[in-house]
């Protein structure tokens, strides 16, 4: 391992932690992955809350055109890696048997070797952390130690920044629902638990959401105040 990976990781860490929006983590951690483990691209393969999985962000285009091959499909090491949570190191693509069709397309890209680490905790998995490059044999033992070392970190700010997303939407979804109580309850002289029976059958009928029902009666409000 590089001599000076304990203050690179620390680093990346102390980073990380300042990050609070998903999407500007996720570019934080491309950025890391590339300076830490110093060969070729990188890209985050994360999976979607229905399960399905999409390449989230990435250092080069064709690290992006490799993962949609892989999702597109349903094969490769990245697909490999999330499923079992294990680190997978392709040293060749054009000799690689695994994952043949995959592999072919993927040298066609002009990448030769990649590795791919799991993102995540064995019973809650969000992602995989990729790393490309244009020669083959590119990762070895000590890219292996520092990728997996990154993606210890990687997992940790990732899980941290989506829990914090979810706590922002709901205390949003809240406050919208509590303006839109309080316009039902001037509106038609209800009480708050009439207001929130209102609000829910309303939502119901229009088959959407609570917070799209919220946010229509507030921006009716909005309009009428005009």
């Amino acid at each position: 391992m590089r001599p000076d990976a304990p203050q690179v990781l620390a680093t990346v860490a102390m980073d990380l932690h300042e990050e609070r929006s998903p999407n500007r983590t996720l570019a934080a951690l491309t950025r890391h992955a590339w300076h830490l483990v110093g060969t070729g691209d990188t890209g985050l393969l994360t999976r979607r809350p229905d399960g399905s999985m999409r390449s989230a962000a990435c250092t080069h285009r064709l690290v992006s055109r490799a993962h949609d091959l892989q999702i597109r499909l349903a094969d490769g090491p990245s697909l490999s890696c999330m499923h079992d949570g294990t680190a997978i190191v392709v040293h060749d693509l054009t000799t690689e048997e695994r994952w043949p069709e995959w592999a072919a397309r993927a040298a066609d890209l002009n990448w030769r070797s990649m590795m791919a680490v799991a993102l995540g905790t064995p019973d809650q998995r969000v992602g995989v952390a990729d790393f490309y490059a244009e020669a083959p044999g590119a990762f070895g033992p000590d890219e292996l130690e520092l990728g997996s070392a990154f993606a210890r970190h990687a997992s940790v700010a990732l899980m941290s920044s989506a829990a914090e997303d979810r706590l922002r939407e709901q205390v949003d979804v809240s406050n919208m629902v509590g303006q839109a109580e309080g316009i039902l309850m001037e509106r038609y002289g209800v009480d708050a638990e009439q207001a929130f029976a209102m609000l829910r059958r309303r939502s119901t009928e229009q088959h959407s959401e609570l917070r799209e029902t919220a946010a229509a009666i507030i921006q009716t409000r909005r309009a009428s105040d005009i």
